[in-house]
């Protein structure tokens, strides 16, 4: 049992790891389209949620055993102590996922925002170009009369 448990932590060091590897490349490289970071974000949040019910199936059955144990209340000591590690693991990772999805959020926001400014910017000079044609009154009655 306790091997298992060792090879589940070495487990989540290693996805821990590679995370947090692959979140200082992506942070180099340029804002990936929304879909891909909304993608990565409910990978993660998922993963996190299988971790964590992993620690608590393990932490009920390492109880279990601990039952039958001469020392038991070091046991479960033990077995809470591993849970919480795995808790803790999966915390970071839902944390991770949160942040993703918070950053494909802004980056949405941002774009409609300079899509309206674009918009209300060609709105200006579209108006801009008609004013600037008829600036002077006798210019616009000359080129609105029928030659």
């Amino acid at each position: 049992m306790e091997h298992r448990s060792q090879n589940l932590l070495a487990l989540l060091i290693l996805c821990l790891a590679a995370q947090s590897g692959a979140a200082r490349a992506w942070e180099a490289e340029p804002a990936p389209r929304n879909a891909v970071l909304l993608e990565t974000a409910k990978t993660l949040q998922a993963e996190a949620e299988s971790l964590r019910e992993a620690a608590d199936a393990r932490f009920e059955e390492e109880t279990a055993v601990c039952a039958r144990r001469f020392l038991e209340n070091d046991c479960r000591n033990a077995a809470r102590k591993r849970r919480l590690e795995s808790l803790r693991a999966s915390r970071r990772l839902a944390a991770q996922g949160r942040k993703l999805e918070y950053r494909a959020r802004v980056q949405e926001r941002d774009a409609k925002r300079e899509e309206r400014a674009a918009k209300a910017a060609a709105r200006k000079q579209g108006s801009d170009a008609a004013d600037s044609d008829c600036s002077a009154p006798d210019a616009c009655e000359t080129s609105a009369a029928p030659p």
